[in-house]
Order: structure tokens, then C-alpha cells, then sequence
């Protein structure tokens, strides 16, 4: 009897200690139930509540920076700046410095609307609008110091034309009238736009430096941004700081920044849209994205000083799309992909001769890619796989052994020379030499993941190696012997688990099928979908029967479902005309419908990796029923414990990866109880934020 007793009192103490260790860093209120959280670029903690405030809280005290009393919902952060905003059709545009709450920019209170483009100005601080205000165009310069408009131009380029000798104005074509690219800052506060049929240098005063039509330049073009041949426009200034690289229809051409004059003799033809350029040391490689299959792509490398094609007028031909590209000692590895059946190719280009090393590119997995060049070939990894080009054989070496199935991922990591590698397919971990080349199996005994996990990463230590799952840990030495291996079951997950029902089906849920019907194609793969939906629903009328999900879980699964259902139906119509003209080619790109059911999946199964630890949720009886377990890639055990269940709406925590710092708002949460948090009701009401720092679990 005293054995039982002492058994069972160690069980509650180690319950308790497992709690006791994940103390709070601090404890905050945000005055009413939290909506949404996100981090600003500062790192400051922002929410938004149901009392219809946005508060700002420091991520490493829990105190309230500043409190606004508006509720626009989630914020944005403007590329390129510190600042936040909010924009919609009602509310226009609010930029705010997260730093101290002020309002930098409101552009209503500007006077504007009809908002088509916005751009942030890094020098000067600047912050440019692009708007159609009746039938002219107009550029607005803001001053994000202080919200203050430092310049407004307006633009009618309506013609004149004289009939029967009387002058009549007649009024522009409105197609013409749009922003064909993103503006680029000039340095000094200005800017450089292409807009209507010209290229414009205005000065940070709102003056203009220079102004091009374009037509005027090239006799033989049919004229700036309304080519026929390729639909692409673009401004890119070069590494110099002395020229603006434009493209201009099936065009590019090099103007001088200071008056916009042409620094090459004749336009370079562009075959296909740029998807990238790469500068090199006596030229810049172009790198195309055909937009449809019927759409031919060519490489080129061209000179900087000339103009000139280094590859020929008639340039590289490539097949399919442009996906990757990497420098080798041989040229350049270049990945494409097949427009027509989604599959993956790998050759090399001599960048000296503009020639394909293989006659015929060699088939390889999805990315994207991991290359490396290792002694004597190349070795490219993804999610999908991992092979080794051969350069003496020209062949792929390795692909049988670390294939990867449907669902499942491959991980790396490469420590001395060697690149490892876990395919949980295999349940295997492999060592490649990167100067023998040679390919050799770690592990002693197969590492199987449980509850139908896929590995999500690999953390090294000294001591070895974590690979880690959204329910699973395992360690292992250098030597390939296991040194722990923990399962902590999500919430629901078992033999009869909704999970692994709807994660396997995620990866060909809706895709679209190659073919001119979209119509039939679209219902082909909704009712997919929808089929799929009605298998995890009795997946989860079983769970209930067996316990393994409460009778809320199963509430707000059948309303997702049904939600899910409906958004199916909905989209049918709109998919189809927007579909319709690229179907006329013959082909249909991949449509992603899995987002719903994405969303509704996290309610049973969230992870989030740190370096030291894995954050997953699981079902711990000790510390009482479903909560975020704070697990050690160091040892495999729980170091800390959140009560926890999932919202519909988003997770209800949140983890800073630049300070690991953790914050729970108990707010999302709903129906949960906890020994250390009797009053969890208050704190949901009240919009409490605790925070967990854990580097020090």
C-alpha cells in the first residue's frame, strides 16, 4: 500500500514540476478579449480587441506602449520601412510608427482617393501615392516624418485634334491610364515611374528632371509598354548607381539616370517576361518566365557596356519555365519546369558558349532547392528529395535511395564535409561525402515517426542530431544510435485520426487537370474535395464514438466542413471565367483549394520549431487534458506545459524567432481549464497576454 501511495505522489509532483518550470516572463491586459496579435517590425506586440482598440505592448516588459482607440483589423507592414498600415476602400490608407503610435500618413485626411498604387520612398522617407482621380492621373509624395504632403502632380494627356480646321480635345484612351510598374527611387528623394506611355524622373520638390515618350526612341518599336509580343514591363537601375535597365513590351533597353538618354545603340528583344537578372562581372544573365505554355523562353547574357546579346540574337532556347538557378564551376545550373504536366528538369548552361551541357535535361523532384557544389558534381536537395549530378558520367547518382512519397519530407543539415540527410520515407538517415561522393546509411535501426508524422526538421547539437515532428522526437548520436525517441499524440490523432486524413489529402486537393474544360476540370476537383470532406466527416463521427474528440471539436469541425463545402460550390462560377482565356491555350495552371481545410487542421494540430525546443500540442493527463507542450531537443521531455485548445479563428499563441520569447492569449482559446489558471474566464475577458521566455526552460 505505501508503494501505491509513494507511486502516485511522485506521478502528482513531477505533474506539478513539469507546470512549475514554464513561469511567466510577465503578464499584460489588454482591456478587453484580444481579436487578432502580430508582430511589428520592432518587435513589439501588437492586438487587436473586441472593445475596438489596437494596443501595443513591449515584448520584453508586457508594458502598454500605446493604445489607439481603432480596431481596423490586422495590419500590414510596408516593405522596406518600420512603419505599419492599414488600407481598405472605406478607410483608405493609415500608415502608423509602431514605435510610439503616431499617425504618420492618413490619406483621407490628404484628400485622396481612388488609391490604384502606393509605394514607400526609403530615401528621404518618403511615401509616393499613384491615383485616378476622375480622368487624370496624379502622384502624391507624403512625408512619412510627419504626414505631410511635400508634392502633388497631376497628369491629363488628352490630345488635340484638328478637324475641318477646328481644335478639338479629345479624350485619352483610359486603358492607357495606369502605373505599368513599380517606381524606383532615384537616390535623392525622388523617383523614376513608368506610367501612360512614358518614363518620368521627378525630383524630390515635385519637379521633373527628364520625361520620355517613348515611340520617339526607337523608330522600329511599335512604342513604350504597349508592345504586343511579350505583356512585361519593368525599371531596374544597375549596380552602378548610373543607369535605369527598362523593359518596355518584347524590349529592354539602358537609359542614363541623369537624363534619360540611351546609353546603347539599338533595344535588346526580350522573348518572355523577366523573372530574374543576375549581375556578373562583364554582364547580366536574363532570366525568363514564359506566361503560358504557347510562350517561347530564351536565356541571354548581355554586356554592360554595348547592349550587346552574348548568346546570339536568337538567344538560349529554353523549354518550359524558369524555376531556379545556381553558379557552378561549370556555368550555371538551371531548372525549369513543364508547364503541361508539372515536372521538373535540371541541365547546365556554359556561360561562355550559351550551350545546355545535356542534349536532354534529366528529370528531377519538386523544389524549392538546396545546391551545393560538392567535388566532382552537384547536390541538390528539396522537401521532395535529394540526388547528385555526376559531372564525369553526366548522370544522377543517388535518387533511388532518397526518393521521397507523397506527404512526407526530406531534411538536411551538413556538418565537416558531409551532408546528412532523413527521408522519412526510408526512415532512414544517410551521409553524402562531398569529396568522395560517396552515399553510406547512419542509423543502426529504422527511425519510424508515429501518428503518421512526416519529420518537419533536423536540429544538430554536438552531441548529435534531433530530428522532430509535430508529435514526435528523436535524438541521435553521431554514430547513428538512437538516444531517445518521444511521441506525444496530438489532440484527436490516433488510428481513426481526422489529422492524417486531411493532411494526406492536402497535397492533391482541387489541382487542376491539364485540360481546355475548365468547367469540368473545376467540378472534377470540387467534388474531390468535397468527397474528401465527407470521409473526414465519418472519420470524425468515429473519433466522437471512441472519445477521442470532444463534442465541441466536433461542433466547430462539422461547421468548417460545412463552411468548406459551401466555399466550393461559391467558386465554382468565379474560377471558371477568370480561367476561362488560359484555358483557351490549352492548358490550366494548379489551383490550391486545401486553404480551409488548412485552417481547420491546426485546431487539432499546431507545431512550431525553436532552436532548443519543439512547441506542439498534445493531450498531457498530468498537467490536465489538451495544452502546448514545451518540449527539450535535448533530452525529449517536457519542460513546459500551456493549457490550451485551438481557435477556429488562429492559433492562440505566438513565438518571436528573434528572442524565442513565447506569448499565450488565453482569449483564443476556448473551454479551458487549468489547476495554475482557475481564472482563466477573467483573463479571456480582459485580454490577458502572458509570456514564456523559452531560453530559460
Amino acid at each position: 500500500m505505501k508503494k501505491i501511495l509513494l507511486c502516485l505522489t511522485l506521478v502528482f509532483y513531477c505533474g506539478l514540476f513539469v507546470e512549475a518550470q514554464m513561469q511567466e516572463k510577465w503578464k499584460a491586459e489588454a482591456g478587453s478579449a484580444i481579436k487578432w496579435n502580430k508582430f511589428s517590425p520592432d518587435g513589439s506586440l501588437i492586438c487587436g480587441t473586441t472593445g475596438g482598440k489596437t494596443v501595443a505592448m513591449d515584448a520584453s516588459t508586457g508594458k502598454i506602449i500605446w493604445e489607439k482607440s481603432f480596431e481596423y483589423g490586422a495590419f500590414s507592414i510596408l516593405p522596406n520601412t518600420s512603419y505599419v498600415y492599414w488600407e481598405n476602400d472605406n478607410l483608405g490608407i493609415k500608415i502608423l510608427d509602431p514605435i510610439n503610435g503616431e499617425l504618420v500618413c492618413d490619406s483621407k485626411a490628404l484628400g485622396v482617393s481612388d488609391i490604384n498604387s502606393h509605394y514607400p520612398v526609403r530615401a528621404g522617407n518618403g511615401f509616393l501615392l499613384y491615383t485616378k482621380m476622375g480622368d487624370k492621373e496624379q502622384f502624391w509624395m507624403v512625408n512619412l516624418k510627419d504626414g505631410s504632403l511635400r508634392w502633388k502632380r497631376e497628369f491629363d494627356f488628352a490630345k488635340k485634334k484638328s478637324i475641318a480646321g477646328i481644335s478639338i480635345e479629345m479624350a485619352e484612351d483610359a486603358s492607357k491610364m495606369v502605373l505599368h510598374c513599380d517606381p524606383i527611387g532615384d537616390g535623392k528623394g525622388g523617383v523614376f515611374v513608368a506610367f501612360h506611355d512614358r518614363i518620368m524622373n521627378i525630383d524630390k520638390d515635385g519637379n521633373t528632371v527628364w520625361d520620355i515618350e517613348y515611340p520617339s526612341q526607337f523608330g522600329d518599336q511599335k512604342g513604350f509598354f504597349k508592345s504586343s509580343g511579350v505583356d512585361f514591363h519593368n525599371i531596374i537601375p544597375d549596380q552602378t548607381g548610373k543607369f535605369l535597365y527598362v523593359f518596355s513590351g518584347s524590349y529592354m533597353s539602358c537609359h542614363r539616370k541623369t537624363d534619360g538618354g540611351l546609353a546603347w545603340t539599338k533595344p535588346v528583344k526580350v522573348f518572355a517576361p523577366v523573372e530574374n537578372i543576375i549581375f556578373e562581372k562583364d554582364g547580366m544573365t536574363l532570366i525568363p518566365k514564359p506566361k503560358t505554355a504557347m510562350q517561347k523562353a530564351y536565356i541571354n547574357s548581355i554586356d554592360y557596356a554595348t547592349g550587346t546579346p552574348k548568346f546570339g540574337e536568337k538567344s538560349l532556347r529554353v523549354k518550359g519555365g524558369f524555376v531556379q538557378s545556381s553558379f557552378c564551376s561549370k556555368g550555371m545550373v538551371f531548372i525549369t519546369k513543364s508547364f503541361m504536366n508539372n515536372s521538373h528538369y535540371f541541365n547546365i548552361i556554359d556561360m561562355k558558349s550559351g550551350k545546355f551541357e545535356l542534349e536532354k535535361p534529366i528529370k528531377i523532384f519538386e523544389g524549392p532547392y538546396k545546391i551545393s557544389e560538392v567535388k566532382g558534381g552537384i547536390l541538390i536537395t528539396s522537401d521532395h528529395g535529394a540526388n547528385l549530378y555526376n559531372y564525369q558520367s553526366k548522370q544522377m547518382s543517388i535518387d533511388n535511395q532518397l526518393k521521397i512519397g507523397k506527404g512526407a519530407k526530406l531534411c538536411r543539415f551538413d556538418r565537416n564535409g558531409l551532408s546528412y540527410l532523413y527521408s522519412s520515407t526510408k526512415g532512414n538517415v544517410f551521409t553524402l561525402n562531398h569529396f568522395n561522393l560517396k552515399v553510406k546509411q547512419l542509423n543502426k535501426a529504422k527511425i519510424e515517426l508515429k501518428g503518421g508524422d512526416s519529420a518537419d526538421g533536423i536540429t544538430e547539437f554536438e552531441d548529435g542530431f534531433v530530428i522532430y515532428s509535430a508529435q514526435n522526437i528523436v535524438k541521435l548520436d553521431w554514430d547513428g544510435n538512437i538516444k531517445f525517441q518521444k511521441y506525444y499524440k496530438a489532440p484527436g490523432a490516433g488510428t481513426k485520426a481526422i489529422l492524417k486524413a486531411s493532411f494526406s489529402m492536402l497535397g492533391g486537393l482541387a489541382q487542376m487537370a491539364a485540360s481546355a474544360a475548365v468547367a469540368t476540370t473545376y467540378d472534377a476537383a470540387a467534388t474531390s474535395a468535397q468527397n474528401g470532406m465527407k470521409a473526414m466527416d465519418q472519420q470524425a463521427d468515429e473519433m466522437v464514438a471512441l472519445g477521442e474528440m470532444s463534442a465541441t471539436d466536433y461542433a466547430d469541425w462539422k461547421r468548417d466542413s460545412k463552411e468548406m463545402d459551401q466555399l466550393l460550390d461559391e467558386s465554382k462560377d468565379e474560377v471558371n471565367k477568370e480561367m476561362a482565356n488560359v484555358a483557351a491555350m490549352g492548358f490550366v495552371n494548379s489551383l490550391e483549394a486545401g486553404v480551409e481545410i488548412g485552417r481547420v487542421s491546426k485546431r487539432f494540430k499546431n507545431s512550431k520549431a525553436t532552436k532548443k525546443y519543439v512547441v506542439l500540442m498534445t493531450n498531457n493527463k498530468e498537467q490536465g487534458g489538451v495544452g502546448l507542450a514545451i518540449v527539450s531537443k535535448i533530452d525529449g521531455e517536457i519542460k513546459g506545459f500551456i493549457p490550451m485548445k485551438q481557435s477556429r479563428t488562429g492559433t492562440s499563441y505566438n513565438i518571436d524567432p528573434a528572442t524565442n520569447y513565447l506569448y499565450w492569449m488565453p482569449t483564443m482559446d476556448s473551454n479551458v481549464k487549468s489547476k495554475k489558471y482557475p481564472n482563466i474566464d477573467i483573463m479571456q475577458k480582459s485580454g490577458t497576454v502572458l509570456s514564456y521566455d523559452l531560453n530559460a526552460l
